[in-house]
């Protein structure tokens, strides 16, 4: 059952009553058998949980370890920190596949007397995408590819009208190309499949934070709030994702600002991002990829924030959710346990024009 009600009006009566919930990215669906892994070191599993398949056939592995769900905390990815605000610590553009034009010349091409909205100074930050040995489970050393070497990634913060120069530094030894997920992005950022961070080089990723305009004005409707950077690799984007390179990039403009301020939306403390995805985990604690499958993987494990079926405490008040759909192949229809209605308030980049209670 939806009802749906003025955006703010909404805000301001009742999302005390449920959870306010910003979602993320859709996938597609299908399945997979044959195995990839990245190389690295594998501490030696425990004991695996396995399951009959559907027609009772052999045995699958489930959760490496002999893990019980909803017995490890759920983390929260650590915010990125900038290099330098205002100041760039180095040249821009001063790397082997550059920077965009658009750095320099911040007009929009319809209308070059207008120039993108600018608000903030300029956020550098620098980037390093790396092998890893993630702990999905305690004690389960399993490798895998980390924006900053984390799974997931650190999350970029920003606000509309505030540009960032984002250097990513590849060092795997496949080809990168990250996508900026709902992001009004430059086309020598935008991540298209085959504009490569090729291994051992870098990318200077720009990033304006700008909206578009509509009858040159500036558009506020399409500000962005809730999204996300992934890798977007020609061939290669599916198992890169799948082992790890995904993160959450946060912008807020004035309303959100004025609506957190004023406790509609709750404080950054109770703002929690949380990416849910499915994998599936080998007999030794890394995980399984089927490269012959083009049709999408779907897991048999879940995860949240990089976790097996993790616990967070949390208090009795509002708290905000941004739920990420970070899976390969697999919808998500989401609710509560209780089946307490919540506040969704936007989906895949933006705020909705209005919020909508759901059940």
């Amino acid at each position: 059952m939806r009802n749906t009600v003025d955006r703010r009006g909404v805000l301001v009566r009742g999302v005390g009553a449920g959870v306010g919930v910003s979602l993320g990215g859709i996938a597609s669906s299908g399945d997979g058998s044959n195995d990839r892994k990245p190389a690295g070191s594998v501490s030696q599993s425990r004991a695996v949980n396995r399951r009959r398949g559907p027609a009772g056939g052999a045995a699958v592995a489930v959760i490496p370890g002999g893990y019980q769900p909803f017995t490890q905390p759920c983390s929260v990815p650590l915010d990125l920190q900038p290099t330098s605000v205002g100041v760039a610590p180095w040249q821009p553009g001063a790397v082997f596949h550059g920077i965009a034009p658009e750095f320099f010349d911040r007009r929009y091409a319809e209308f070059p007397d207008q120039s993108f909205l600018e608000l903030y100074p300029t956020q550098y930050y620098d980037l390093r995408v790396q092998r890893v040995v993630h702990e999905y489970v305690p004690g389960v050393r399993t490798p895998g590819y980390g924006y900053g070497g984390r799974i997931p990634g650190p999350t970029i913060r920003a606000r509309v009208g505030q540009p960032v120069v984002v250097r990513t530094y590849n060092e795997l030894d496949v080809e990168l190309s990250t996508h900026l997920h709902g992001g009004h992005s430059p086309a020598h950022s935008d991540g298209y499949p085959n504009f490569y961070v090729l291994p051992g080089r870098a990318r200077d990723y720009f990033y304006p934070n700008t909206v578009p305009l509509r009858n040159a004005q500036y558009d506020f409707s399409e500000s962005p709030s809730t999204m996300w950077f992934h890798d977007h690799a020609m061939d290669v984007a599916g198992p890169n994702v799948w082992y790890g390179l995904a993160g959450f990039y946060l912008v807020t403009d004035q309303l959100e600002d004025d609506l957190i301020r004023s406790n509609v939306l709750p404080a950054t403390a109770y703002d929690i991002p949380l990416v849910l995805q499915d994998r599936k985990f080998n007999p030794d604690g890394t995980l399984f990829y089927n490269l012959l499958d083009h049709n999408g993987q779907l897991g048999d494990v879940w995860l949240a924030n990089g976790r097996v079926q993790p616990f967070m405490t949390m208090q009795r008040r509002k708290y905000r959710l941004r739920l990420l759909n970070g899976c390969n192949a697999r919808f998500l229809e989401l609710r509560l346990s209780t089946g307490q209605p919540f506040t969704k308030l936007g989906k895949d980049s933006w705020h909705g024009q209005r919020a909508l209670w759901v059940t």
